[in-house]
């Protein structure tokens, strides 16, 4: 079984430090348990990475257990690229818009 190393592009990073520092400011320790569900979906990432698709090809998209967000990735040999950490509740038009810089 491949083990898949995750890289997290810059965009992907400030996403998650936006979300998280977020949900640290709503209350203490929110932002520790969307960072937990984060890695636990990124861990399920890493179980079946082409079990997930998207309608943007070639990127695939899993959305977070608990908080709502989307992660977006792509598959490069053994590794997976992290894209964006997208908060669902925003315009689906910015989704696409950003994906089309990638």
């Amino acid at each position: 079984m491949n083990q898949y190393n995750i890289l997290l592009k810059e965009e992907a990073k400030a996403d998650i430090k936006d979300a998280y520092d977020y949900y640290e400011n709503q209350s203490e320790n929110l932002g520790y348990y969307f960072i937990t569900d984060l890695e636990n979906t990124l861990k399920d990432i890493q179980k079946a990475p082409r079990g997930y698709t998207s309608k943007y090809n070639p990127f695939r998209k899993i959305p977070l257990s608990i908080f709502p967000f989307i992660i977006m990735y792509e598959l490069e040999g053994d590794d997976i690229v992290v894209y964006l950490v997208f908060n669902t509740s925003q315009d689906p038009k910015k989704l696409a818009k950003k994906l089309k810089k990638k």
